[in-house]
């Protein structure tokens, strides 16, 4: 089955080409041209793929904590670990600190873009290494 191109699409195809000759379809989704000028790429997206960017795009929309609970937060950790290298604590080996960083990468409060925690506001850099620190929704 040929899915047939919106006009405008099919139009900046045209526009793209100028007058070339070659025999592809304009209105055919998934032609390309011959030249690489276009194809399939500049299909809208089905709602399928829609779908799955608003999925996406929701898992971004988390917002962080206030300003205020996060430097909050980062004054708790910084006294705790603090505190633990005082008193002799064992330090996290770095296969433990591998194994809490890729259980924050799967959760649904791992922002990726600048590694942080949506929950708490932390970067997990830190977090992950600091062996005074838990997770804030208890996976670590």
């Amino acid at each position: 089955m040929i899915h047939q191109v919106p006009p405008p699409i099919a139009k900046s195809r045209r526009r793209i080409c100028g007058n070339c000759d070659c025999p592809v379809a304009f209105e055919d989704a998934c032609s390309s041209c011959p030249r690489k000028k276009w194809g399939p790429q500049l299909c809208p997206p089905s709602f399928e793929e829609l779908q799955d960017e608003r999925l996406i795009q929701k898992e971004y929309d988390l917002p962080f904590p206030p300003p205020r609970a996060m430097a909050s937060n980062f004054l708790k950790a910084v006294t705790s670990e603090f505190a633990a290298r005082k008193s002799g604590a064992n330090q996290l080996s770095l296969d433990e600190i591998r194994n809490r960083y890729a259980i924050c990468e799967g959760c649904e409060f791992f922002y990726a873009p600048s590694k942080r925690c949506k929950k708490c506001g932390c970067y997990l850099k830190w977090k992950t290494a600091w062996r005074s620190q838990k997770c804030p929704v208890g996976k670590w």
